[in-house]
Parts: structure tokens; C-alpha cells; sequence
């Protein structure tokens, strides 16, 4: 979707070089933005912005994750500034602050698990928030 929507915008090269996979959590994406495409990022979260209703927010991630909480430095770059939102999975809803713990949407399945069939919050030897 997001290197469809910047074809017009970037050239083949630039691109390949994009990565179209980011995290969505709550209603804040999280992109890596290569090297060579800083000078364009406020056009490429300006495209995500507007091809993603749900989105308000548009993070880069500009560290691996790092520390003991596993966290990752993130810069603003589009939309509402903010780092807390509400992301909804699985029938829960989590608050999260981007920057101070690690939480990745794609782990959904193993917080799914961890709390089926309980009525209570459970605790999980896995970093970042469970139900």
C-alpha cells in the first residue's frame, strides 16, 4: 500500500529502499526510515496519514531496541504529536507509551493465548504488557 502510494512521489530506486512494513499501535504507526530517504519522510507520513484513517500519529523509529525494557528511541514526524494511545486486540485494550515499553502488534497471538479462558489479568514471562 505505502510503496504503491508513493510512486508518484519517489523514484524506483528510493522505493526499493523503503520498507513496507511498519507497527500500528493504537493509532500511532511506527516506520524505520532509511538513510536515504530523511529529507522525504514528512511526504512518506503524510501518505500514511491519509491512506490510513485509523492513524493519527506517525513515529520513526530512529534506534534498534535497546535495554533492558526493550525500548527504541522514536522522533515524531507526522500528525498529532504523542506517544500514548489505546490499541485494542483480542477483545483488550492496552494503554501504551511507545517510548517507555516494548509492545509489537505482531506478538498479538502469544497475548491471546496467555490470557484465554481467564477472567483475571495474568502475569507472562514475555516483555511488554498481556492481558
Amino acid at each position: 500500500m505505502l510503496k504503491q502510494a508513493l510512486a508518484g512521489s519517489l523514484t524506483e530506486s528510493e522505493i526499493a529502499t523503503l520498507s513496507s512494513a511498519f507497527d500500528v499501535i493504537g493509532d500511532i504507526a511506527i516506520i524505520r526510515v532509511p538513510e536515504e530517504l530523511v529529507a522525504k519522510e514528512l511526504l512518506i507520513a503524510n501518505e500514511i496519514l491519509l491512506g490510513m484513517k485509523n492513524v493519527r500519529t506517525v513515529l520513526k523509529q530512529t534506534s534498534a531496541v535497546l535495554g533492558e525494557f526493550r525500548t527504541r528511541e522514536l522522533v515524531h514526524i507526522g500528525g498529532e504529536e504523542k506517544y500514548v494511545t489505546l490499541h485494542k486486540e483480542n477483545g483488550c485494550f492496552f494503554r501504551v507509551d511507545v517510548r517507555s515499553v516494548y509492545f509489537s502488534p505482531r506478538e498479538r497471538g502469544s497475548r491471546a493465548w496467555s490470557g484465554k479462558g481467564s477472567e483475571y489479568s495474568t502475569c507472562s514471562r514475555a516483555s511488554g504488557p498481556s492481558p
